[in-house]
């Protein structure tokens, strides 16, 4: 099956981050395993916003409590299913 540009994304994040977790994802039922995915970049993406706020170039000079507050903004908008990026 032909992955979308998110799900590249996604799968590079996980290669570079968590690779176990990349691998072991194979055992999971196709759904289950692009689920499990884009639940894992999301929660990975915001954990490096709050270890290391300098990696989130698009709100330069944001402190990490202003960008934790997009990031809300963003999940609601998600949940609304207005996805802001590939990603989302």
């Amino acid at each position: 099956a032909t992955m979308t540009a998110g799900q590249v994304s996604i799968r590079a994040l996980m290669a570079k981050h968590d690779p176990i977790l990349l691998y072991a994802s194979r055992l999971l039922r196709p759904d289950v395993a692009r689920d499990a995915a884009s639940l894992y970049a999301w929660c990975r993406r915001l954990d490096e916003l709050v270890d290391d706020p300098t990696l989130d170039a698009g709100v330069s000079g944001s402190s990490t409590l202003e960008r934790l507050t997009e990031w809300r903004t963003r999940l609601d908008e998600l949940w609304a299913g207005e996805p802001r990026d590939e990603m989302e």
